[in-house]
């Protein structure tokens, strides 16, 4: 029998770790249970979080991604993190940290810098991003 995470009543720590499960829906519904949470508390896990990735796993790349969407939906962008994954090796990622510089460009002392830089990106994706985001 296939048994769902834990998104109702799970803990902050709980919730964080559901982030690595493969189910996109999952995942999704977990960054809307941790919007409903006291924000401070989701912040200050995030940073631990984050720092306890392990570095080896194929996933970690999207593990911070993941991290990134959940203080953009705090509405409290983490700025070390985002220009941290905009030099990520894989455009993918590049590409969505792009995007949540542009609906959070606001809140970056620098976001304008970090679209220039990304309109210059290697891949096509990032660059396309960069211009959405200008425009």
């Amino acid at each position: 029998a296939i048994i769902p995470a834990q998104i109702d009543g799970a803990t902050i720590s709980q919730l964080f770790e559901n982030l690595k499960l493969p189910e996109y829906r999952t995942r999704y519904r977990t960054r809307r249970e941790l919007r409903g949470r006291n924000a401070t508390e989701v912040l200050d896990y995030l940073k631990i979080w984050i720092t306890s990735l392990d570095k080896n796993d194929p996933n970690y790349e999207h593990h911070r991604i993941e991290g990134l969407w959940v203080s953009w939906g705090m509405n409290k962008v983490d700025q070390p993190l985002l220009e941290s994954l905009l030099k990520s090796n894989d455009h993918r990622v590049r590409s969505a940290a792009v995007r949540v510089t542009r609906y959070m460009g606001h809140q970056l002392n620098n976001a304008q810098e970090l679209l220039k830089s990304a309109a210059n990106d290697s891949h096509g994706r990032v660059r396309l991003e960069a211009i959405t985001a200008a425009s």
